[in-house]
């Protein structure tokens, strides 16, 4: 509140001692008495000495340190557990399986292709067969390889005489067709009377040739632009129908299969998926997939019995050694599968038996996969 100035006391005074004619421009105290402008709040501290304030400024540090790696923890715990999570795994399996298909499919078009043109195909087929002791079969897979050979031979040399007959039929194309071109114009002509008419067959072929021109250049960038997805599109199906992906990044198996029949396919898939790379490669140049490893499948009891012949190469030490895997890739339990190597026999006309070799083709591993 304004107060009168003693020094300029020129007016009347009220009672109080304060001048009438005084207005307050900014009270200090409002209509309830209280404050407009309160006192700023006071505050309350202590002083350290410099060896407390760097051991308070080391124990702020530490503090926010454990808050550090506490975070750390959370999210490295959060990222964990959604990379180990069953779903993130099954899509990742799922992202690399449709990416190995591309090369895959390529591998099949190009084996293909090469099978097409050499004798590889031959060449196999009469191993397998010589491994099967049918050599009659072999006399007819060379029979079939030395005319595959011959015509082989005779298209080449069509091939090399092709581009003196295109080049011929070429010319002769064109001349018959100038020739009609010139035919139908001196018709046209003699027919109107009309010099002119005589160039119109021309003009109409040229017309014709334009048009066809200006369609294939609207269509070959499109063409192009999609012809390598396409391709890719292909191979992926190609891939995807006539290879089978690694078990790591295969489809995720119903673990409570257990009524799976065993059949020649489950059982040569179960030998091809069980990780020996000799065993697999041999089973898809086989001829037959494989099936001419398998014998005979026989009841025995509460299961089947079945005389495998290893390929040559492979070991029946392989084979044990991934037994409990083999009873998974059957859909049984390892306790239900037994593998027995027969002994060795005496040889006719030998005196001494046939020693035991666990990589000769011959060597049988008797497997009775059960129950049935």
């Amino acid at each position: 509140m304004t107060t009168p100035d003693p020094r300029h006391d020129d007016g009347p005074r009220g009672g109080t001692g304060v001048r009438d004619n005084v207005v307050p421009l900014r009270p200090a105290v409002s209509a309830a008495g209280t404050e407009i402008e309160p006192a700023p709040p006071v505050m309350e501290g202590e002083l350290l000495t410099p060896e407390e304030s760097a051991a308070l400024d080391r124990r702020l540090a530490a503090q926010r340190a454990e808050r550090l790696r506490a975070a750390a923890g959370t999210v490295a715990r959060v990222v964990r557990t959604g990379a180990t999570h069953d779903r993130t795994r099954r899509a990742g399996r799922a992202v690399v399986r449709n990416a190995l298909y591309v090369p895959a499919g390529a591998g099949v078009v190009a084996r293909q292709v090469w099978e097409a043109h050499t004798t590889a195909r031959y060449q196999r087929m009469m191993r397998a067969a010589e491994a099967a002791g049918d050599f009659a079969a072999v006399a007819e897979w060379e029979e079939r390889q030395a005319r595959f050979v011959a015509e082989r031979h005779r298209r080449i040399m069509t091939w090399l005489a092709a581009p003196v007959h295109v080049v011929k039929a070429v010319l002769v194309v064109l001349v018959a067709l100038v020739g009609l071109l010139l035919l139908t114009g001196l018709v046209l002509a003699v027919n109107s009377g009309d010099l002119a008419a005589f160039l119109t067959p021309f003009a109409t072929t040229f017309a014709v040739l334009s048009g066809v021109v200006s369609v294939i250049d609207a269509v070959w960038g499109p063409l192009t632009t999609a012809a390598p997805f396409a391709a890719l599109a292909w191979l992926w199906h190609v891939g995807r129908t006539r290879t089978t992906p690694p078990s790591w990044v295969a489809a995720h198996r119903s673990e409570d299969r257990t009524d799976v029949p065993i059949t020649p396919s489950v059982l040569v898939t179960a030998l091809r998926d069980l990780g020996v790379s000799k065993l697999t490669r041999a089973i898809k140049e086989m001829g037959d997939a494989g099936a001419g490893m398998l014998g005979l499948i026989r009841i025995a009891g509460c299961g089947v019995e079945v005389d495998v012949t290893l390929p040559s190469g492979v070991s029946t030490h392989d084979i044990t050694g991934k037994r409990r895997r083999l009873a998974e890739n059957l859909y049984r339990h390892e306790h239900e599968l037994f593998i027995t190597i027969p002994r060795p026999h005496a040889r006719s006309g030998c005196g001494s038996p046939t020693p035991a070799n666990s990589t000769n083709p011959s060597a049988r591993p008797r497997w009775s996969p059960t129950p049935r």
